[in-house]
C-alpha cells in the first residue's frame, strides 16, 4: 500500500492569485485587517467562530500535545471548510499569522496546510503571514494602517474594562465597545495614508477623534460608587489572553470575582519586536561599520519611533479614562524584565515580566496572572520567574495554562489570587486614604478615594 503525499506548503501574501481571504476571529482586531484588505480591494471576511467547545474536528487530526490556539484554529477552518462545500474551489484561503524563533507558532501555518490537506479539502489553502509580504503587495502604507487600526481597538479594550465592572445596567458597555469597534472598521474601510500625512501623524486625527469621543461615551455610563476593585494584570500567550473561548472567559470571571483587569494588548508583540530589531541593528552595526548596517539601523529606527509615536498620540486622546493607565514603553519593559529573561529572549516572556514589573507601582495594581496554553514553552519560562517577580514587586501572581477543557481548581486559584490583591488593596486603602467627597464621572457623591477604585471618573 502507497502511502498518499500531503502537501504542507503554504500561500504567501503576495500572491496575485488569492481571491478572498478568511480571518479567524479570536478578538475585535481580525477585523481591522478584513477591513483593510477591502479597502486595498481584496474580497476579505471573518471566519465563523466555532461554538464546540469539545473540538471535535481538530481532535481527529491531533494528539493533544499542540497549542491550544493551533487546535482551536483548526477547529474553526475545518468547521468552515464541512459546511461550505464550495471551500475546495472558490481559492478561499485561510489565514494564519507567521514568526521565527523558539516558540511553535512559525510551525503553525505549514502544519494547519498539511491538516486541512489530508482532511481533503486541497492543498495550500493557509495563508502564511508574514509583514514584508504584506508591503510587497500593498506597501508599507498598509501594515501601518493595520498597526494604528489594532492600536485603537486596544484601547477601547481598555475603556471597556474600566467600566464595564462599575456599570449600573448591565451590558451597556458591550453594547458601546461594540459599536465603536465598528467605527473604528469603517475608517479602516475609507482612509488610505499616504507618507506625508503619516510622518506629520495626521493620518491618526480621524482615530483620535473617535477615541476622544468613545473616552466621553463610556465616562457617560451611570456607575455603581464606591466600589473598591483591585487592578489584576492579565498577560502571557497573545492568543489566549484574547480569546475568550482559549480562557474560559477569565476577564469576565476576574470582574465577577471583584477585580478590574488591564490587559496586555495586541500591539504590545509589533511595539516591542520593532525595539528589539532597533536594538540588534543597533548592536550590529556597532559591531561593524557598513553602509548596509546603518541604513538598517537607521529604519529599524524609523519603526521603533513611528511606533511609539502612534501608540501615545492615541492614549492620549482617551486620556479622560485612562489617565494613568497609559502603556509603559519597549525601553521600560526591557528593564525590568533584564534581571529574568536575557535580552536575546524575544516574545512573550520579556513583555509579560517587563510589563508587570512596569506596572507594578501603579495606583491600584494589585495582582498579576499569566496566561498560556497547556506545553507553552514560552509561558513555562515565565512561570519559573513568577516567584522571584512576585516577591519583589509585592503583589501575588499565578500562571494559569489552558488546554480546551474546564478546570475547576484552575477557577479556584483565579478567584483567589483576586481575593488577596482585594485584601492587599484594602490594606493600602486602609493605611493612605479614606472617605471624601467627590464627585465621579458628574455624579455627586461619597467617594472613596483609594489607589484603585474608580474608573477615572473623578473631575
Amino acid at each position: 500500500v502507497v502511502t498518499p503525499f500531503f502537501s504542507a506548503q503554504t500561500r504567501r501574501a503576495n500572491d496575485p492569485d488569492i481571491k478572498k481571504i478568511l480571518i479567524p476571529q479570536c478578538t475585535k482586531h481580525p477585523a481591522v485587517f478584513v477591513a483593510l484588505f477591502e479597502n486595498y480591494g481584496l474580497e476579505s471576511a471573518l471566519l465563523p467562530r466555532s461554538t464546540d467547545k469539545d473540538l471535535t474536528l481538530a481532535r481527529r487530526y491531533t494528539n493533544g500535545e499542540e497549542c491550544l490556539p493551533f487546535i482551536q484554529n483548526i477547529q474553526d477552518f475545518l468547521e468552515y471548510a464541512e459546511n461550505n462545500p464550495s471551500f475546495k474551489e472558490d481559492g478561499a484561503v485561510l489565514f494564519q499569522g507567521w514568526a521565527c524563533g523558539p516558540c511553535r507558532y512559525g510551525l503553525y501555518a505549514p502544519t494547519q496546510s498539511l491538516i486541512v490537506n489530508r482532511a481533503g479539502y486541497g492543498p495550500q489553502k493557509i495563508l502564511a503571514v508574514k509583514s514584508e509580504d504584506l508591503v510587497k503587495r500593498f506597501g508599507p502604507e498598509f501594515f501601518i494602517a493595520a498597526f494604528d487600526g489594532n492600536l485603537a481597538i486596544d484601547i477601547l479594550y481598555k475603556l471597556l474594562h474600566r467600566t464595564r465592572p462599575y456599570e449600573v445596567n448591565e451590558g451597556t458597555a458591550d453594547r458601546l465597545f461594540d459599536e465603536c469597534c465598528e467605527e473604528v472598521y469603517e475608517v479602516m474601510r475609507h482612509q488610505r495614508c499616504r507618507w506625508p500625512s503619516i510622518l506629520a501623524g495626521n493620518h491618526l486625527r480621524p482615530l483620535e477623534k473617535l477615541l476622544a469621543q468613545a473616552a466621553d461615551r463610556f465616562a457617560s455610563i451611570p456607575i455603581t460608587e464606591g466600589q473598591l476593585r483591585p487592578r489584576i494584570m492579565l498577560a502571557g500567550e497573545f492568543y489566549v489572553r484574547l480569546d475568550e473561548r482559549c480562557n474560559k472567559g477569565i476577564i469576565r470571571q476576574i470582574e465577577a470575582a471583584g477585580g478590574e483587569v488591564s490587559l496586555a494588548p495586541a500591539t504590545e508583540f509589533f511595539i516591542y519586536t520593532a525595539y528589539a530589531n532597533y536594538r540588534r541593528a543597533q548592536k550590529e552595526y556597532a559591531l561593524q561599520k557598513s553602509a548596509k548596517g546603518y541604513f538598517n539601523q537607521s529604519g529599524y529606527a524609523a519603526i521603533n519611533w513611528l511606533a511609539h509615536r502612534d501608540e501615545h498620540r492615541l492614549e492620549k486622546a482617551a486620556a479622560r479614562l485612562l489617565q494613568g493607565l497609559e502603556e509603559p514603553g519597549a525601553r521600560e519593559i526591557r528593564e525590568h524584565s533584564a534581571k529574568y529573561i536575557p535580552e536575546h529572549t524575544a516574545g512573550e516572556p520579556p513583555m509579560t515580566v517587563g510589563r508587570t514589573g512596569a506596572l507594578a507601582r501603579r495606583a491600584g495594581m494589585a495582582g498579576a496572572i499569566f496566561v498560556g496554553p497547556f506545553t507553552c514553552m514560552p509561558a513555562s519560562v515565565v512561570e519559573a520567574q513568577q516567584g522571584s517577580l512576585s516577591r519583589e514587586i509585592g503583589i501575588p501572581i499565578i500562571s494559569v495554562f489552558y488546554d480546551g477543557r474546564d478546570n475547576t481548581n484552575r477557577d479556584e486559584f483565579i478567584h483567589s489570587l483576586v481575593f488577596q490583591a482585594k485584601q492587599k488593596l484594602q490594606s493600602r486603602a486602609d493605611n493612605d486614604f479614606g472617605w471624601t467627597q467627590g464627585t465621579q464621572g458628574g455624579h455627586k457623591g461619597t467617594v472613596l478615594l483609594c489607589q484603585s477604585s474608580m474608573p477615572g471618573r473623578i473631575n
